[in-house]
């Protein structure tokens, strides 16, 4: 019976399929392809930090509705940060040992191996999330200090002149730690008297910035 049409252009596609997976496989095609893995460890990375970080000041990550950007460059940026070098190891095992299991063809036969690597790719994950709380725990505790990096503000309220430092600005509010008046506070017209520091314990204050003005941020110094 003869070849119709269809059956030789069935022919071809199996022919044409059947080639296409003879193509040796690139590491630019597979680097590709573990974007979507790499990108889990950074936001658990990420989210994790600022978990660690904000929850040390009191409050939870979840109430300031950290946008997906946001937490995926802090999974990048603790990298650089103390106690977050040991991330390194970690994300490039994610992306090259992958990457060389199926590049070369040898590997791909070695069964034990592939387990040994996977099983190590799954405790990557909670030795992710050691590390950034670590990481995490350690910026908020230099932060709580005298050599804290958080920016020094001041601002006028109708309760008088206060100043602190700035942790965290978020739509229409203020995070201020360990608030100071520079000012006598006055007890009337609703205001409050500011707690003080008792036995090493830390305040973390929230004003809306409706009832904030004449703010002043001092600059960090970049240079000599």
């Amino acid at each position: 019976m003869p070849n119709t049409p269809h059956s030789a252009n069935g022919k071809t596609a199996m022919a044409d399929k059947s080639k296409d997976d003879q193509q040796p496989s690139t590491i630019v095609g597979k680097l590709s392809g573990l974007v979507g893995l790499y990108a889990v460890f950074v936001f658990i990375s990420g989210w994790t930090y600022f978990d660690a970080y904000y929850s040390s000041f009191g409050i939870y990550a979840r109430w300031l509705d950290l946008s997906v950007p946001e937490t995926l460059t802090k999974g990048f940026r603790v990298l650089f940060e103390q106690h977050g070098q040991w991330l390194w190891l970690i994300y490039v095992f994610v992306v090259v040992v992958p990457v060389i299991f199926e590049v070369v063809p040898r590997f791909k036969t070695h069964f034990k191996s592939q387990i040994i690597v996977a099983a190590i790719m799954l405790a990557c994950l909670p030795a992710t999330y050691f590390i950034s709380r670590d990481a995490g725990l350690s910026a908020a505790s230099t932060n709580q200090g005298d050599n804290t990096n958080l920016p020094f503000i001041r601002f006028n309220t109708k309760c008088g002149m206060f100043s602190g430092r700035l942790l965290f600005v978020k739509e229409h509010d203020l995070y201020i730690h360990d608030l100071t008046e520079d000012k006598e506070v006055k007890t009337n017209g609703g205001c409050f008297v500011l707690s003080q520091k008792e036995r090493g314990n830390h305040f973390l204050y929230i004003y809306r910035l409706e009832d904030v003005k004449e703010v002043e941020i001092v600059e960090r110094r970049t240079g000599g």
